[in-house]
């Protein structure tokens, strides 16, 4: 079985990050119980991958929701908040795609593949990572031509 990155779309179809999703579950069933360690209080503060999750997260279900200008201006948030990774890209894709506008959605998921390309990002990003934006990408140009 292939290893599913954690940074990717989980495979359940949710549209959310696997770390986010189904990776929790899949860790508990092959590795044993952690010990139990008394937990802090972080009501006043998210630690700043929690955030971007979280942020990310929201697009979809904003879109899920149709509710596309927010969806839109939470990819902003995500641009200017965490500029160094790629969520707010293939988010702004989803956006796009959902609204209709194929060619806008191509070029955030484009760009969101060549930002898992640059030689700074390569270790972050798994080629399966790097595939399912070459599908999407596949996938977009395909409905494109058919139009």
């Amino acid at each position: 079985m292939a290893k599913i990155g954690r940074n990717e779309p989980c495979p359940c179809g949710s549209g959310k990050k696997y770390k986010k999703c189904c990776e929790a579950g899949a860790a508990a069933q092959s590795a044993p119980p952690a010990p139990v360690t008394p937990r802090l209080n972080t009501s006043d503060w998210v630690p700043v991958e929690d955030a971007t999750d979280l942020l990310s997260n929201s697009v979809v279900q904003l879109l899920h929701d149709k509710r596309f200008d927010e969806a839109l201006a939470a990819c902003e948030r995500l641009r200017v908040e965490h500029p160094d990774v790629p969520d707010w890209l293939e988010r702004s894709g989803a956006v796009h795609e959902a609204r209709g506008d194929l060619p806008l959605a191509r070029d955030f998921y484009q760009r969101a593949l060549d930002f898992t390309e640059l030689p700074e990002q390569r270790d972050g990003f798994d080629e399966d990572g790097r595939d399912f934006y070459r599908r999407k990408l596949a996938s977009l140009d395909a409905r494109i031509a058919a139009r």
